[in-house]
């Protein structure tokens, strides 16, 4: 399965070209000129408190997921 899994994102980087993509790309486009540089010092424009509780928020979508695949 994996190997089909390698073989489909080789095909998808190949036909798409992303920009953030380098490997497997033979014509990279360059990033949005809205785009930080990719040495730029990373920023978290959110507050901590909004963080926790998204992430809150996944685990408690992903455990749900969890239980439906389950058959709860």
């Amino acid at each position: 399965m994996e190997h089909h899994l390698d073989a489909a994102e080789r095909l998808l980087i190949q036909d798409l070209a992303p920009c953030l993509n380098e490997a497997l790309n033979r014509q990279p486009t360059p990033l949005p000129g809205v785009y930080r540089p990719p040495t730029a010092t990373p920023t978290c424009p959110r507050s901590p408190n909004k963080l926790i509780r998204e992430a809150r928020y996944a685990l408690k979508a992903e455990q749900r997921r969890e239980w439906l695949d389950i058959g709860g």
